[in-house]
């Protein structure tokens, strides 16, 4: 004879209604889009404001960069000046202390060694400089 089948419990037949509480908890789809609406906007905004920062630093990054340059411009400038200046009072002041009597091979010997030495230089600073700012 066959089995009867077990008893069910009614209890467990019943589906669980939610309490009170829980059915406040859930939103309305409107509510659900509002709410990812303002997310969006917000992750918008912070991107926005992390476009300008990066902005700033790119700025700020390539004025200091500017400014490095400059400095760097006026001290080989500045010491060419100085390289010249000090030739200048050294031809002067041998030919006072020679009292006039100045060797032409020692102004010829002067001017090329400033030519072939400093100028070089010079240029090649500068010109290091002013192409790494087309960078």
């Amino acid at each position: 004879m066959p089995e009867d089948p077990p008893e069910r419990d009614p209890e467990l037949e019943q589906e669980p209604q939610p309490e009170q509480e829980d059915l406040e908890a859930v939103e309305s789809p409107d509510e659900i889009l509002k709410r990812i609406q303002r997310l969006r906007e917000s992750v918008e905004t912070r991107v926005e404001e992390s476009d300008e920062i990066d902005d700033r630093l790119r700025t700020m990054r390539a004025e200091e960069e500017t400014e490095v340059r400059r400095f760097v411009t006026r001290v080989v400038i500045m010491g060419y000046g100085g390289v010249v200046a000090a030739t200048i009072l050294l031809v002067f002041g041998t030919n006072v202390y020679l009292g006039g009597a100045w060797p032409e091979e020692l102004s010829t010997w002067l001017r090329d060694l400033l030519l072939a030495t400093v100028m070089p230089i010079v240029t090649l600073v500068l010109g290091y400089y002013f192409g790494s700012a087309s960078r």
